[in-house]
């Protein structure tokens, strides 16, 4: 039997699994995960209509975005402020490059790069809202953007082509 804890007319915009029976899932109401592939659910974040992403690495660390703000967790108990972006920049897309980067995407179109929690190198600048990432090699990124299509770099960042233009 499976049961739910989600809000009414919650739009799942993002789920993750990160480990065999764990499932996390985001809502603009909050992020809610279950710990018995999804049996039963448990809401851990609430928030009310803010854009979240959410993303899990292969070492179980669940990042998610409220906003403008960056977060991550290993259990779901703590929540650690990785990084608050301009005010503008609402987080759109998250995702992890190869060498364990993070890479967020915005609203305003631009993709941030992580060095460390604390450094973060800005390495595109879009015209349109980056709808979503991948990382596929250690130098090979895409990105999606609304209404624009899809880019390439195919040098972790530093050259951009549009390689379809949606």
């Amino acid at each position: 039997m499976y049961s739910t804890v989600f809000c009414n007319g919650s739009a799942i915009t993002s789920l993750v699994q990160p480990s065999a029976s764990t499932l996390a899932a985001a809502s603009p109401q909050g992020i809610y995960y279950s710990c018995n592939s999804g049996k039963t659910w448990t809401q851990v974040i609430c928030t009310r209509n803010t854009i979240i992403t959410i993303y899990a690495n292969k070492k179980n660390i669940i990042y998610f975005s409220l906003g403008n703000k960056l977060y991550s967790t290993v259990r779901f108990d703590s929540w650690k402020l990785l990084k608050q972006f301009d005010e503008r920049d609402t987080i759109t897309a998250l995702t992890e490059s190869a060498s364990g980067n993070i890479l967020i995407g915005t609203q305003t179109g631009k993709i941030f790069f992580s060095i460390n929690s604390m450094q973060w190198i800005h390495i595109y600048n879009g015209k349109y809202k980056i709808t979503q990432i991948l990382a596929q090699s250690a130098d090979t990124i895409f990105c999606a953007q609304w209404g624009s299509g899809i880019s390439v770099s195919e040098n972790n960042g530093k050259y951009w082509k549009t390689i379809n233009k949606g």
